[in-house]
């Protein structure tokens, strides 16, 4: 067992391979632990299939799984890119009276959002808090209203934000940023300007990302002295400012407001 242990966990499947067929073949039962120290090597040689096959031999032999194996196997599957997959392994695991860490949920929440599977995302999230196992924080709300806002239900977005400080769940610089610079896409400045106003008052600094958008909603606005103010206020120096919006506004989600900053001299264009 711990020869197999080791080689499986060092990804030497072949070894390991051969001493579980030596073990079946002298009647030797493997145990949890055992089908574990598999799954866990043949997704560190990047064999899911293979993986998922030991998953459904272990529960044909009558080996209840551990929550371990189910949240090895979920993780690898949702950076697989297959989200129902995922769901249907969450499914078994709830059968089995088990449940996913809080890393796993987020797993499952994002990999369905990322999917384009918001009312999956939104079942598990609420499965998740209705639970009474994991303390929810605030990256299950940023996954959600993110995919919210980028699918256009903006109402939901705001929600989540409010049922989330309702929870004492402080919303963090990722969730403000989420919020103002979708604001700030649709050129609605005095909403984008009122959650900047807030997360100030929190004692929360923007980021780049956020302060990009802004400004170049600023200026589509014709609101040049709002932009000077903010570029004033936040920006001390031009190497800052080209070193944090290289860093942060990479994304070419908001490259169109970065750019119209940036052709007015307020921020220095990211190369």
């Amino acid at each position: 067992a711990s020869f197999i242990y080791a080689c499986a966990r060092a990804g030497k499947m072949k070894y390991a391979s051969d001493v579980w067929e030596l073990m079946r073949a002298q009647g030797i039962q493997p145990t949890e632990s055992m089908y574990q120290s598999f799954v866990e090597g043949c997704l560190k040689s990047n064999i899911l299939d293979v993986a998922l096959g030991f998953l459904k031999t272990m529960q044909e032999q009558g080996v209840a799984p551990s929550a371990m194996i189910f949240n090895l196997l979920i993780d690898a599957v949702v950076i697989a890119r297959k989200p129902d997959l995922a769901y249907s392994l969450y499914e078994q695991m709830k059968a089995e009276g088990l449940y996913p860490n809080l890393a796993i949920f987020g797993q499952l929440i994002n990999g369905h959002v990322k999917a384009g599977k918001l009312d999956t995302a939104f079942a598990v999230f609420e499965e998740m808090k209705a639970c009474g196992k994991i303390d929810v924080d605030e990256q299950p709300y940023n996954m959600l209203i993110d995919g919210c806002v980028k699918s256009g239900r903006y109402d939901t977005a705001l929600s989540l934000f409010d049922e989330m400080k309702s929870e004492g769940i402080a919303p963090s610089v990722v969730t403000y940023t989420i919020l103002v610079s979708s604001y700030a896409k649709r050129h609605e400045l005095d909403k984008a300007l009122y959650y900047l106003a807030e997360m100030k008052a929190k004692g929360i600094q923007p980021d780049s990302l956020m302060l990009s958008s802004l400004i170049g909603c600023c200026i589509l606005a014709k609101d040049k002295e709002k932009a000077a103010a903010l570029r004033k206020e936040f920006y001390s120096d031009v190497d800052e400012v080209v070193n944090r919006v290289k860093q942060q506004a990479a994304s070419l989600r908001w490259q169109p407001l970065v750019n119209t900053s940036a052709r007015h001299s307020l921020v220095p264009k990211p190369m």
